[in-house]
């Protein structure tokens, strides 16, 4: 007795469940992706507190600097850190009251 194989005209129903097949393997891959996604939530950027004793403007080009330096390392303001500054103005008696107002504003 000789097996005789079946070709897809002779069996259209086997064609339709490879498709199938196919189809829920496709479906299945294009959701790993957001799977995966879902799996590891997004870290609240870190904060960096700040107390400068002098004025805005006598800081600002040492500020513009470290700013850079942390854009040059890949971290974006906003996204991946957040820089929060509290200047004395000259007057260091101010920096424990601007010191507690960093910690009351942590999040």
């Amino acid at each position: 007795m000789q097996c005789r194989r079946r070709t897809s005209k002779e069996n259209p129903g086997r064609r339709m469940i490879n498709r199938r097949a196919l189809l829920l393997v496709l479906g299945a891959c294009a959701t790993l992706p957001a799977l995966r996604a879902d799996a590891q939530p997004k870290a609240a950027p870190r904060r960096i507190a700040m107390l400068l004793p002098s004025t805005r403007e006598f800081t600002k080009p040492q500020l513009e600097a470290f700013t850079a330096r942390f854009a040059e390392l890949g971290y974006v303001e906003g996204r991946d850190i957040v820089i929060e500054k509290r200047w004395a103005d000259g007057s260091i008696e101010r920096l424990p009251a601007l010191a507690r107002e960093l910690l009351l504003t942590r999040k």
